[in-house]
C-alpha cells in the first residue's frame, strides 16, 4: 500500500506541477512518522486531486473549443452500422485516436447529412478528453478571422493561436472562397502546423471532393 501512496505522490506533483519530489514527500513522512494506514490515505487524496483536475481540465478543454457541449456529438452516438461502403472498417478505426498521436490529418467527405460533422466534433471532444486543446471552426469563420487579422495587423498572432490546438478542426470545407491573401496565410497555417511539435491533428469535411478544392482558394501557384 505504501509503494502506491508514492506512486500517487509521484503522478500527483508531476500532474500539479509541484515543486517537490518523490524523495521530499519520503523525508517529510519519515520525519512525522507517518503510518501505512495514513499514507494509504494520502495516496487516495492524491488520486482525488488529479482526477478532480482532469475533469476540470477537461471542462475548461470543451469550452474552448467551441464544440456544442449540450448534447454533444460523440463517437458512441454515431452510427457506424449505418455506414455503407469498402471504407467502413477504415472509418470505425478513428476512434482509437491514433491519429493525433501519429500527426495524420483526417479529412470526411460526402454528401450533407451522413455525419462528417458529428464524427469531427467526436474526434476533437475526444482529444479534449486526453487533456489536448482543440478548436473548431468553418471556413467562412476562419475567411473572416483572416480579413480581420489583415484590418488589424494581427495575421501572425492569429496564426499563432490556429497553431496552438492539437487538433483544429475546420468544418464546411466548400462555402466560401479565399482571396489571394487569405490563401496564402491558410497555407501558412498548413505549413506551420505540419511543422509543430507533439501531437497534431486537423480534420476537415467537405461536400466536395479534395479534386474541387481547387475553386476555394485565389492562388493556383499555392496549390501546386
Amino acid at each position: 500500500m505504501t509503494e502506491t501512496a508514492y506512486l500517487s505522490f509521484g503522478k500527483c506533483i508531476k500532474a500539479l506541477k509541484l515543486s517537490m519530489t518523490i524523495e521530499d514527500f519520503a523525508a517529510f513522512a519519515n520525519k512525522e512518522n507517518v503510518s501505512a494506514e495514513s499514507l494509504e490515505a494520502i495516496g487516495h487524496l492524491m488520486d482525488y486531486i488529479m482526477d478532480f483536475k482532469l475533469h476540470k481540465s477537461v471542462e475548461v478543454l470543451r469550452k474552448l473549443s467551441r464544440i456544442p457541449i449540450e448534447n454533444p456529438k460523440t463517437f458512441s452516438n454515431f452510427r457506424f452500422d449505418d455506414i455503407r461502403g469498402k471504407d467502413v472498417e477504415k472509418l470505425k478505426a478513428i476512434t482509437n485516436m491514433s491519429a493525433i498521436h501519429e500527426n495524420r490529418n483526417l479529412v470526411f467527405i460526402g454528401k450533407h447529412g451522413v455525419g462528417k460533422t458529428h464524427l469531427a466534433m467526436a474526434f476533437g471532444l475526444e482529444c479534449c478528453n486526453m487533456g489536448m486543446k482543440t478548436y473548431f471552426t468553418t471556413l467562412s469563420e476562419l475567411n473572416d478571422k483572416f480579413t480581420q487579422a489583415k484590418r488589424w495587423g494581427t495575421a501572425d498572432k492569429v496564426l499563432s493561436s490556429l497553431v496552438k490546438p492539437s487538433c483544429l478542426i475546420i468544418d464546411e470545407f466548400d462555402y466560401c472562397t479565399l482571396d489571394v491573401e487569405n490563401t496564402r496565410l491558410f497555407f501558412h497555417l498548413v505549413d506551420r502546423r505540419y511543422n509543430k511539435e507533439g501531437p497534431n491533428c486537423m480534420v476537415i469535411t467537405s461536400n466536395k471532393d479534395s479534386a474541387l478544392w481547387k475553386d476555394l482558394f485565389s492562388e493556383d501557384d499555392t496549390l501546386q
